[in-house]
């Protein structure tokens, strides 16, 4: 479970962050949606420590994230962010390999089953053929999928998305949010396809200038009307065999 309570952030004296409260319950799939400059990606390094908060509280399973050491939030919480640049031109397999570190000793050397989770992890999002490739001879969509396998491998109950879909063709968003919902973990998903974003989450909070201006199933929150407020553009949100979509008008 993730539930945020009340948190501000502010960069001199501009807030990016206002009070902003959410949850996310046990296996659920929640996205945040708003324009560039919303405050989505600012929202979600808080919650995995990359910013503190000036004010509010972060709990992960009841626990503050602020309380915890990287290593102990990284056995708990994966990050697919949205910049994932090596220093080094790494091994595909080494990349997600790195993502078995938290759940060992600082002695332990990484052992056969770490291979086995990451070889799966791999097989799972379909670049097996990639592992031995370098990690920077990829195209950008590549390294996307070599981010979420690297989630996978790290075997954690929650999982934060920057943008998961980033770089990704039509057919690997909707293949990749599908693994993902699948996966039974908690995620919390920072999206911008409002059509893909009505059809991976079970509930949407909408951010303007950093406030949730609202929060609901997605065929709650996105109405024509309230795209317009936070887009600025007309759009027709329309069912076709039973699930959401958005057109622009």
């Amino acid at each position: 479970m993730i539930d945020v309570a009340h948190v501000s952030y502010t960069i001199g004296s501009t807030p990016l962050l206002r009070d902003v409260s959410l949850q996310v319950q046990p296996g659920e799939s929640v996205g945040i949606l708003g324009p560039n400059g919303s405050g989505k990606s600012t929202l979600l390094k808080t919650i995995y420590k990359v910013l503190r908060p000036a004010d509010g509280e972060i709990l992960v399973n009841g626990q503050s994230v602020l309380s915890m050491s990287n290593r102990e939030l990284a056995r708990k919480v994966a990050v697919v962010a949205q910049e994932s640049e090596a220093a080094f031109d790494y091994t595909v397999q080494e990349v997600v390999l790195m993502a078995r570190y938290p759940s060992k000793k600082l002695t332990d050397a990484y052992g056969p089953d770490d291979l086995r989770i990451v070889a799966e992890a791999l097989d799972t999002v379909g670049l097996s053929h990639l592992a031995s490739r370098g990690y920077l001879s990829l195209s950008g969509g590549e390294k996307q999928r070599v981010q979420v396998a690297r989630a996978f491998a790290q075997q954690t109950p929650v999982m934060i998305l920057d943008e998961p879909t980033n770089h990704l063709d039509i057919g690997s968003q909707i293949k990749t949010l599908q693994l993902l919902k699948a996966s039974g973990k908690t995620i919390l998903a920072a999206l911008h396809d409002l059509s893909i974003a009505a059809r991976f989450c079970d509930r949407i909070y909408l951010l303007h200038h950093g406030t949730v201006v609202d929060s609901g199933l997605p065929g709650q929150v996105l109405t024509g009307e309230r795209i317009r407020q936070l887009y600025d553009i007309d759009a027709e949100p329309f069912q076709y065999k039973g699930q959401l979509y958005v057109r622009f008008l």
